[in-house]
């Protein structure tokens, strides 16, 4: 990893987010961009009485969260003095995920790391809604910390899929690396809805993209997914969930359930999600 993006609105959440990171990075050359965007509804009657009578509103607005993100960087520094760390501060006056997807492209992004910021509804009460847009409309891999969690170690990580015909190299190149460089057990868990779906050649899939790695292998049927995960990290501990950014009405089920079955998913451990392409 050498290009990471901590987007930031300043809150406990997301300031948690950024210390994970500074400890999951630690040992390694890393650039840190920190990202703070706003956005035109955003602004209140306090930010309007601030503006100076010859500037604009953007200009005061983009003033003193500026201010505040070298506070915040100033903060970092001192607080992991790593000569292998480089610091970045951005901000943006646009739309949030734009203002990412911005980012991501021309700081050639290798991972995002946040906070569950942003919550203002009862569906996204587990991650907020900025989380879940970047998770939908980046293509970059995102790692969500949960509320209040503190990096320990990192020894064991699950991945979860459906289907192993979607491992692809590149894909995956996030998830080896924090393998490799963490030395952590690797549990493939594979789910199937029935047996019908059991596929064929399932061993030569893994040892393809998964080559020289060592992982343990398992296969869960008729069981649906967010059981079958929460089951699973009950019996074999894990310290971050890997899964593939599924299709958006797949994603709503899975993290929040349906009307009918109500099963939802509460990660109690980093989710990091990754893309296809």
């Amino acid at each position: 990893m050498k290009h990471i993006l901590l987007p930031t609105d300043f809150s406990e959440n997301s300031t948690n987010a950024m210390n994970y990171a500074m400890e999951l990075f630690k040992g390694e050359t890393c650039h840190f961009y920190i990202l703070n965007v706003q956005k035109s509804s955003e602004y209140i009657t306090d930010d309007l009485l601030a503006a100076d009578t010859n500037g604009t509103i953007y200009s005061a607005i983009a003033k003193d969260n500026k201010k505040q993100l070298k506070s915040l960087l100033n903060t970092y520094k001192k607080k992991y003095p790593q000569p292998n760390y480089h610091w970045h501060s951005l901000f943006d006056y646009d739309n949030f995920v734009d203002a990412v997807n911005q980012v991501v492209s021309t700081k050639k992004i290798d991972l995002i790391v946040m906070g569950t910021n942003g919550a203002t509804g009862a569906q996204e009460t587990l991650f907020g809604s900025n989380t879940l847009r970047v998770v939908r409309g980046v293509n970059c891999p995102v790692l969500i910390i949960p509320e209040g969690y503190t990096f320990g170690t990192l020894s064991s990580i699950l991945f979860s899929t459906s289907n192993c015909k979607e491992l692809k190299q590149e894909a995956v190149k996030v998830l080896k690396y924090f393998t490799k460089t963490h030395k952590a057990l690797l549990h493939i868990l594979t789910i199937h809805q029935d047996s019908n779906e059991a596929e064929q050649g399932y061993d030569y899939y893994l040892k393809e993209v998964l080559e020289n790695m060592d992982y343990k292998k398992y296969t869960i049927e008729g069981i649906p997914l967010p059981f079958a995960v929460e089951s699973f990290e009950q019996l074999i501990p894990v310290e971050m969930h890997v899964m593939f950014a599924p299709k958006e009405t797949f994603l709503d089920r899975f993290l929040f359930g349906s009307d009918t079955s109500r099963i939802s998913y509460r990660s109690n451990v980093p989710l990091l999600f990754l893309h296809k392409n």
